[in-house]
């Protein structure tokens, strides 16, 4: 699978596609399986928030093949290097995996 997620997304660009997950936005990833983002309580699944974040950066959003997610995989880095912490997708506890800054 390529890697095409491009240097340079930084928190703001993630944090429009959070603002754009709220909002219903349409995107062709299924749901997350193994890990979320947690931001501000609530989770999302790591492959839309990059791959939106993606399309603020460049004017074109990424799709589910343009990447991986999952441990050590640029995407998480992308994640956690902006502060953002990577908690598994099961059970209640909302322990990091992958930690902020990371």
């Amino acid at each position: 699978m390529p890697n095409n997620i491009p240097a340079g997304i930084a928190r703001d660009h993630l944090l429009a596609a959070i603002r754009d997950l709220d909002s219903g936005a349409a995107h062709n990833f299924g749901a997350s399986t193994g890990y979320d983002v947690l931001h501000e309580g609530r989770r999302y699944p790591p492959k839309p928030v990059v791959g939106l974040a993606a399309g603020k950066l460049t004017g074109k959003p990424l799709g589910p093949y343009d990447f991986k997610g999952g441990l050590g995989t640029k995407c998480f880095k992308v994640l956690a290097s902006n502060g953002f912490d990577i908690v598994h997708k099961k059970g209640a506890d909302a322990h990091p995996v992958q930690r902020a800054g990371m």
